[in-house]
């Protein structure tokens, strides 16, 4: 075989170069969809406990009965959850939420004397925040998943591993 032909062959073998001219390395593109639900359980409770402040009731009733901002509170909730996710898959891909998202989300809802009150506690340097209190009873529950081959549209099968939960609880 010529020197030309070998050539000819290694460029066949080897059609997509970079620019530096290695050979780059195939991939496949996928999506994934995740389906989540978020929910306070707890309301009830948050706001007949001893230690909640009218503030803090108000606040989570505003929250409680907005749709706006009950849908921006529990988006942040689930940006919160993913940033807290351990997988490396996730790995610096989201930011958890801060004291002034949260404010942020709900802010326009509330009165002008609960306005006053949560800036002012924000510009304070306190130990415990009612803010991040109020926001923790929000919880969040992954439904479902669905993991898509872009191009072929084809849908990898995904079962629940109760093992791994087990695992991961501790309780093997």
């Amino acid at each position: 075989m010529s020197e030309n032909e070998v050539q000819q062959n290694t460029t066949n073998e080897v059609s997509d170069l970079r620019r530096d001219g290695t050979p780059s390395v195939p991939s496949v593109a996928f999506r994934m969809t995740a389906d989540f639900v978020v929910e306070i359980t707890t309301a009830a409770e948050f706001l007949q406990r001893p230690d909640s402040s009218p503030e803090e009731r108000r606040l989570l009733l505003t929250i409680l009965t907005t749709p706006e901002a009950l849908n921006r509170v529990c988006r942040l909730a689930i940006v919160d959850d993913l940033a807290r996710d351990n997988a490396s898959l996730f790995e610096d891909q989201f930011s958890g939420a801060h004291n002034e998202e949260i404010l942020a989300a709900v802010m326009p809802y509330l009165s002008s004397e609960d306005k006053e009150f949560w800036t002012e506690l924000q510009q304070r340097d306190v130990a415990v925040n009612p803010l991040t209190e109020t926001f923790c009873e929000f919880k969040t529950a992954l439904r479902r998943v669905i993991v898509q081959d872009v191009m072929s549209g084809e849908t990898i099968p995904l079962r629940r591993d109760a093992n791994r939960r087990h695992r991961k609880a501790g309780l093997q």
